[in-house]
């Protein structure tokens, strides 16, 4: 009986220091490489206390094929320091390309200043290209964003707008910024619709054109 009480207490403490996520998104968007194409992206999450953890994937639909796109893995902690609140991350990113053996690889590790009104991210990053037979990897390149909200954070409906070179499944250079507007909306408390518009260059590895992409994704989160 007394194990049967620890075993529950347990349970019950877990459970009001951990929450799970899940969400779902469809993209539109346009470029000069890839003209008109589509994403579904699925993306989960864990938290517990000060730790975070998320996994995803994506599809990608073309006039031509339909793929497999991204697959992610983060981790993260954050510091409450008073005045000061820092998360910490680190990150892979798989991407690999289409009709080719090449597949790109993405390692980085982040810090964020975290308030109620503003996230500040600045970090590190290193991009492989590898294939059968070759293998290239980028050492000095950096990741960043600066994101502000209309409203504090956990508002059940907000507006941001960030400046940075990564958005959820993929991660640009550091010279090849793009801008992001996004409006959320809360009902119930556990579920969060969102919509957001992207634009930005495009390009292919280290070759960028005089043209530009945008993407509209309409998405659903359900903390669980």
């Amino acid at each position: 009986m007394k194990k049967l009480l620890i075993i529950i207490l347990t349970s019950v403490s877990l459970n009001c220091f951990a929450q799970g996520w899940v969400s779902l998104s469809g993209t539109v968007a346009d470029n000069y490489l890839e003209d008109i194409h589509g994403n579904i992206e699925l993306i989960g999450g864990y938290n517990y206390e000060n730790f975070s953890f998320n996994l995803g994937s994506s599809l990608l639909f073309t006039k031509n094929d339909v793929r497999f796109d991204a697959l992610q893995v983060q981790a993260s902690y954050l510091f409450k320091i008073p005045y000061f609140p820092l998360k910490l991350r680190t990150g892979y990113l798989y991407l690999p390309h289409s009709n080719t053996t090449l597949s790109e690889h993405v390692w980085h590790l982040d810090a964020a200043y975290v308030h109620p009104h503003v996230e500040v991210t600045i970090g590190y990053l290193i991009r492989t290209y590898s294939s059968e037979n070759t293998r290239y990897s980028e050492f000095n390149d950096f990741i960043y964003c600066v994101q502000a909200y209309v409203w504090k954070k956990v508002n059940p409906y907000n507006i941001d707008f960030a400046i940075s070179n990564y958005n959820d499944l993929y991660i640009e250079r550091s010279i090849n910024p793009h801008v992001r507007l996004r409006g959320s909306y809360s009902y119930p408390e556990n579920l969060t619709y969102f919509i957001e518009g992207l634009y930005g260059g495009s390009g292919v590895g280290n070759i960028y054109f005089e043209h530009f992409q945008w993407r509209v994704k309409l998405g659903l989160t359900w903390n669980i």
